[in-house]
């Protein structure tokens, strides 16, 4: 089954895209189709064996509108620029025809002065009319589009918003034509009173009236719709022009479109990232802000990744390219968002099924209201009134952009917060979830394990570092957090890992390979059950810890602890999911103990743990169709088959591809805070969409009545088409602008999602591993500093500016006490009491500084006598030295 994109032309209401979809549904092949009324874009999902997309244009051109494939990018954002200008453009030459049409017609009521010649109530009555209908040919012909789109669906059955407006305002103006041959057989026969009689029922100024205010609506309505795809703007515009290219050692500007992947490009501070790429050396703080919606710059170096249009605040680095402009990150996400905004959301289901009977039902009710008032006795005159107004005011475009105009600016707004919303059913259904799932590592927490304690096996014949060494050289073709955390501990113990082949994965069980010869397996009990591993007996942990057990041809020789810490802002999105009314439920693989632990710590009530990963799949089929809507939150490439299976799949940033591609929403910060937010905003999407609904549908109720006359007989109340056709235009407009208020969700709330920083070998740390008996031969052998853990710098939430340092000086007995400045110092990286020792103690060392560690808030709390010299940079640099990052100092 093949997917392709088209843009569609010639589209006026949601009359048209249900035409298009149901004329493009009927062609043999096509399985499914949806048409946005917004982007003007189909996307279709049919048989490449049965049909083409040539078949499927000539299906849409057969229907008489045009169509073409997309081949790049829909361009929403600069289609509606466009068509904003040509439409103010139309606009400007109607008004001022209109202007002296409407003097000439309507002046003289109001004693504005005209020329003799043009005298209704003398000899002039020809020339008033004549001179009328000169100046409405002109708006005729500027707005021709409303005619021969209108008439032309009206031949062949699919009436649209245009017919109304065609068959109103040319009703109006051959009502005028017929009244103008009247008025000049009047003039003829010299008849002058006659003439000024009739000059009084032309109705010229009404047919061009109708279609300038028609255009003053769709100009405005063009107008907010560029503001509904603000956010694609936006984005365009991070890209830069220019890139650094360096050849040969020396820097050539170059425009970006000539970049290729390998260049290597140079970018100095407070410059653009021009590509996606990676730092081969130099290192820089980059701003991320506009793509993940996170505010603190994340600290780059060599072997990070940068993404291009993102700004490098401060340094100097050289990056190579891997990613031009077409295949960019940026350009995936601006698809991304055109592709949200052409979707359809569930909601506009209705609007659809409406929309398609909805014009024949108001022609119906225009020839019926005419009819009626005939009998009754009107004249032909008031007739035709009645008809005009009831087809003028009656346009369902109020009706067709209810619901695509929400989706667009939600999406957009979603995507400025780090929300990625891949369509406008993930949109409309995030709302309605009851249950959130939640996977374990690298959701709930950072997805980076460290080792912390290694146990060798009683009586085993390996000592230590052959056992990493082994373990290492294993686990090194693995991709899995925890064998990375094994990896990471064997380089800092100096301990090379050797060559492994004939690797094997076991399912939720851990790996197997061979390394200089030896059948080395690396995972859970199950697995050392299944390797039949003699000697083997499960260890205990602590509780929020994973056990990796080895065993070496048959043998079990040791195990190794790992701990994974929760995110730092994993509770707080909990706790946000719970004022939401929202059940939580984490899943993991690691055992009971581990999930109890993690669960509690992150207020998480329910949990299921020794889960292989189709396990994960199954417990949410099993609370799918319980009555709400179930999601899934997860990153890793097990956790695709249940991202896939939810209501509503939730990818975290840092995720796989494929985890990524399997959801409908991607959190482009690494925080589960993003879920909450996609809930809310959810929520709000779907409560502008049924305002617009019940106003576009309550306007209608309401003002076809009273257009057909309904208040005529018993109040003297008649519409007259003008104003028929102001309210028709400003219902849409107040549709558009009501949608725009999405833009305003969380700003007052001010809601940050948070993303770890990259790791940089700046910010990389080293944590000791806790020492243990069997560990103690190991760690004789280790340099002289003490054992630690590589690990990323973990970002914190959005810090208040720094404050001066308050100083104060007293004397006491006639002695004086030297100013003091506090400092608060966040720290990252400590781990344990040995940790929040050793930076207390670097900190102490220093003449003219006290401190204090508090460990569980990673700050240090320091106070810095006034006379020693003693700046921020001596304390960063003291903290650093002992193994620690400082994230900030305030």
């Amino acid at each position: 089954m093949e997917e392709k994109k088209f843009s569609i032309t010639g589209m006026s209401c949601a009359a048209c895209s249900a035409h298009v979809e149901k004329a493009v549904g009927s062609v043999k092949g096509v399985e499914k189709v949806a048409v946005s009324l917004m982007s003007a874009a189909m996307r279709v999902s049919f048989d490449g064996a049965v049909t083409s997309p040539e078949e499927i244009i000539r299906a849409v051109e057969k229907a008489g509108y045009g169509a073409s494939e997309m081949t790049k990018s829909a361009g929403i954002a600069a289609s509606n620029a466009e068509n904003a200008a040509r439409l103010r453009r139309r606009l400007l030459l109607s008004a001022v025809f209109n202007l002296f049409l409407m003097y000439i017609s309507m002046g003289h009521m109001l004693g504005a002065p005209l020329p003799d010649f043009l005298d209704p109530h003398g000899t002039g009555a020809l020339f008033f009319a004549l001179a009328q209908l000169l100046l409405t040919l002109p708006v005729i012909w500027l707005n021709r589009k409303y005619f021969t789109d209108g008439v032309s669906a009206m031949l062949r059955g699919g009436a649209n918003m245009n017919s109304l407006i065609a068959v109103g305002s040319g009703s109006a103006l051959l009502y005028g034509v017929y009244v103008f041959i009247k008025i000049a057989m009047a003039v003829g026969a010299g008849d002058a009173e006659a003439a000024h009689l009739l000059s009084m029922e032309l109705y010229f100024e009404s047919a061009a009236t109708i279609l300038t205010l028609v255009l003053l609506g769709k100009t405005l309505e063009a107008g907010a719709k560029k503001k509904t795809t603000a956010a694609i703007e936006r984005l365009m515009q991070l890209r830069p022009d220019k890139a650094r290219v360096v050849r040969n050692g020396v820097e050539t500007e170059v425009d970006i479109s000539e970049l290729s992947v390998g260049d290597t490009v140079a970018v100095r501070s407070g410059e653009t990232i021009p590509a996606d790429g990676v730092i081969i050396d130099g290192n820089g703080s980059v701003d991320e802000s506009a793509l993940t919606g996170e505010s603190l710059p994340v600290e780059k170096s060599g072997g990070d990744t940068v993404t291009g249009a993102t700004v490098n605040q401060n340094g100097y680095f050289r990056l190579r390219v891997t990613h031009t402009e077409e295949d960019s990150a940026l350009t995936a996400i601006i698809r991304l968002m055109e592709d949200a905004a052409a979707s359809k959301a569930p909601a506009a289901k209705l609007a659809d099924k409406v929309s398609g009977v909805f014009v024949p039902a108001v022609f119906g009710i225009a020839l019926i209201s005419a009819m009626v008032w005939l009998l009754l006795g009107e004249g032909f005159g008031f007739a035709v009134r009645v008809a005009v107004c009831v087809l003028v005011i009656s346009c369902p475009c109020a009706l067709g952009l209810a619901t695509p105009v929400a989706v667009t600016v939600g999406c957009g707004r979603g995507a400025e917060l780090g929300v990625l919303i891949k369509n406008g059913s993930a949109l409309e259904h995030v709302g309605r979830i009851s249950t959130v799932m939640l996977d374990k590592t690298g959701t709930v927490t950072e997805g980076r394990p460290a080792v912390v304690e290694l146990r060798q096996a009683e009586g085993a014949d390996m000592d230590g570092s052959e056992l990493v060494r082994l373990a290492a050289s294993a686990e090194a073709l693995s991709e899995h957090p925890l064998a990375r955390g094994i990896c990471v501990y064997a380089e800092f113990l100096g301990i090379a890992a050797g060559n492994a082949d004939n690797y094997s994965f076991t399912e939720g069980g851990g790996i197997v390979a061979y390394t200089e010869g030896r059948r080395v397996a690396c995972g859970n009990s199950r697995l050392m059950t299944k390797e039949k591993a003699a000697g083997f007996s499960e260890l205990l942990s602590g509780g929020g810890e994973t056990v990796i057990y080895v065993a070496v041809d048959g043998v079990y020789c040791g195990a190794f602890v790992l701990s994974d810490r929760i995110r730092a802002d994993s509770a707080e999105a909990i706790a946000e999911l719970n004022k939401l009314k929202v059940n939580t439920v984490m899943l993991t693989g690691d055992s009971k103990e581990t999930a109890e632990k993690i669960a509690k710590s992150a207020g998480i009530t329910e949990y299921c743990a020794g889960l292989l990963p189709h396990d994960k799949e199954r417990i949410i089929s099993e609370r799918l169709g319980g009555g709400g809507m179930v999601a899934m939150v997860g990153g890793g490439i097990n956790d695709s088959p249940a991202l896939a299976r939810a209501d509503v799949g939730i990818a975290i940033g840092a995720g796989t591809d494929v985890a990524i591609e399997s959801a409908d929403i991607v959190l482009t910060g690494n925080s589960l805070k993003g879920v909450p937010l996609a809930i809310r905003l959810s929520r709000a999407t779907v409560r502008i969409i049924r305002q617009n609904l019940f106003w576009a549908l309550f306007y209608n109720a309401l003002c076809i009545p009273i257009a057909a006359g309904v208040l005529y007989k018993p109040f003297g109340l008649l519409l007259d088409p003008m104003l028929a056709a102001l309210a028709m235009c400003f219902s849409s407009v107040f549709v558009v602008t009501n949608a725009l208020r999405l833009f305003t969700f969380e700003r007052k709330r001010r809601t940050q999602n948070i993303q770890p920083a990259q790791p940089t070998q700046n910010t990389q740390e080293i944590q000791k591993a806790q020492p243990t008996q069997n560990t103690q031969e190991i760690q004789e052998a280790q340099p002289t500093q003490e054992t630690q853990q590589i690990e990323e710098t973990q970002q914190i939430e959005e810090t208040q500016p720094l404050q001066e340092a308050e100083q104060t000086q007293e004397i006491q007995s006639g002695k004086e006490i030297k100013a003091e400045m506090k400092r608060e110092m966040l720290i990252d990286g400590m781990m344990c009491k040995h940790c929040s020792g050793r930076v207390e103690k670097a900190l102490n060392s220093i003449e003219g500084v006290r401190a204090t560690v508090d460990l569980e808030k990673n700050t240090a709390y320091i106070t810095v006598t006034e006379g020693f010299g003693v700046d921020d940079k001596v304390l960063s640099d003291a903290v650093t030295d002992a193994g620690y990052d400082v994230i900030s100092i305030k």
